[in-house]
């Protein structure tokens, strides 16, 4: 998931525990990790 200008990064604060990857500059994708399986995948906003 670390490849170049994917800025995969832990969320923060309410979110902790789920991990984004930039779309485009303000969305993403997040979801959180069920064993070896990402779940609760979405498409956001969050920086609103």
């Amino acid at each position: 998931m670390r490849y170049p200008g994917s800025y995969f990064h832990a969320l923060k604060g309410d979110q902790a525990g789920r991990f984004a990857v930039r779309l485009t500059a303000n969305f993403r994708v997040t979801f959180g990790w069920d064993d070896d399986c990402a779940v609760d995948v979405d498409i956001e906003d969050y920086h609103r």
